[in-house]
């Protein structure tokens, strides 16, 4: 770690793993990581300097920089862009979980019932009728109910 940090090789507390991991050396430990890693000019030079050297570390990130730049959820196709068809193009979260025969989402996000029957079914056009006549008769027994009120009125 530098200059100031070689006492952590000889102190009996942080000489090897056993001994910094006892709870009464935890926040030696932490405290002496945590003041190199702020003397560094940003957390990424720290992690750089770090990965150099082969001590594997990550910082803690974000979720807004998970959820639209980190490298490796793009590279697990865990942010995909779909078309919603209410809102039209959207960012929508694919599942970590890849299995050898799962084919990638693609095309339009499924509403709710289409996900389990598909749009080529006889169910799903039974299910648009029944959606927009069940529409259609709400729309109207609204309408009668204000007329019936504005007629007493």
């Amino acid at each position: 770690m530098g200059p100031g940090y070689e006492w952590l090789k000889t102190d009996p507390r942080t000489i090897d793993l056993a001994a910094r991991c006892k709870s009464e050396n935890v926040n030696l430990v932490h405290d002496a990581l945590e003041g190199w890693v702020m003397s560094q000019d940003s957390v990424e030079e720290a992690e750089r300097k770090l990965d150099e050297t082969g001590i594997p570390c990550s910082r803690v990130k974000s979720i807004e920089e998970l959820a639209t730049t980190d490298s490796h959820i793009g590279a697990r196709e865990m942010r995909i862009p779909m078309l919603q068809p209410f809102l039209g193009p959207v960012m929508m979260y694919g599942s970590p979980l890849k299995f050898s025969e799962t084919l990638p989402p693609s095309g339009d996000t499924p509403l709710s019932w289409e996900s389990t029957i598909g749009k080529s079914s006889r169910r799903y056009w039974d299910i648009q009728k029944r959606r927009s006549t069940h529409f259609i008769r709400k729309t109207l027994f609204i309408r009668a109910r204000k007329w019936r009120n504005y007629r007493r009125n």
